[in-house]
């Protein structure tokens, strides 16, 4: 029954989605190839905006928490958990500095979205470990131009009633070999916004994302990525349990 009352809303979300997006991919060409400098900072403004008016268009309330403890480093390795298709826009909503964040290969494959997530997002195959390798390198790039990241270290949604799945190495080896403070935060409500297992379950909702302290590399230098990874994961974990909406 509820699905019924909503299907003009998912047709209506469905068409701004497809009109924002074509509106979206003129931007990000235009600034392509007519102006080199600041380029990803333009990106990642038109994305921020893009979020925003999508989530209001949307009917989607986001609420950001603890603002204050968002890093001042310039560049910052931000990670958090994942539930839902929708995590994507909340990052870019709530992320008040530029970066780039870590995407499935698979969402580069959709017409015109595609274009424009590949023009956002550091694209990732999980097909090979040289693959997923060189996506970190890349990601590593960024975070020697000043550019900061976003990654869900869990790999995947987590579909299970534990609040995390483990988390992969990745995030915490490159924290270490860049120096680069990690950011962590948690998201909530976006299940129930839009559960993963279906992009036509959307409904008006609210999502928050929390920000917790930040942890520095520095005491698990150099190479101590396993104890950092259990450091960001214990804090990630114990702040969605005291939320309790995961």
């Amino acid at each position: 029954m509820m699905d019924v009352i909503l299907f003009p809303y998912r047709i209506y979300v469905l068409l701004v989605f497809v009109l924002s997006t074509l509106i979206v991919f003129s931007l990000i060409l235009f600034v392509k190839l007519f102006s080199e400098k600041n380029q990803s900072l333009m990106v990642y403004k038109i994305s921020n905006k893009w979020a925003k008016a999508c989530m209001a268009l949307f009917f989607i309330r986001v609420e950001i928490k603890n603002k204050e403890n968002i890093t001042n480093e310039k560049a910052a390795i931000f990670i958090g958990n994942h539930r839902s298709y929708i995590d994507s826009a909340a990052v870019f909503y709530a992320i008040p500095k530029n970066f780039k964040p870590l995407g499935k290969s698979e969402f580069g494959k959709i017409p015109i979205f595609g274009w424009v997530y590949k023009s956002v997002a550091i694209m990732v195959d999980r097909s090979s470990p040289y693959r997923r390798a060189r996506s970190l390198k890349l990601l590593k790039r960024q975070l020697l131009r000043g550019i900061s990241v976003n990654l869900f270290p869990e790999g995947t949604f987590n579909m299970g009633n534990e609040p995390l799945l483990p988390f992969f190495d990745g995030a915490f080896k490159m924290a270490l070999e860049t120096e680069t403070v990690i950011q962590p935060y948690i998201i909530t409500g976006t299940q129930q916004v839009l559960h993963c297992t279906s992009w036509f379950r959307l409904k008006p909702g609210k999502i928050c994302v929390k920000y917790l302290p930040p942890i520095s590399p520095i005491d698990f230098l150099p190479n101590n990525a396993k104890a950092l990874k259990e450091k960001a994961f214990s804090q990630i974990q114990k702040a969605l349990i005291e939320e309790g909406n995961w």
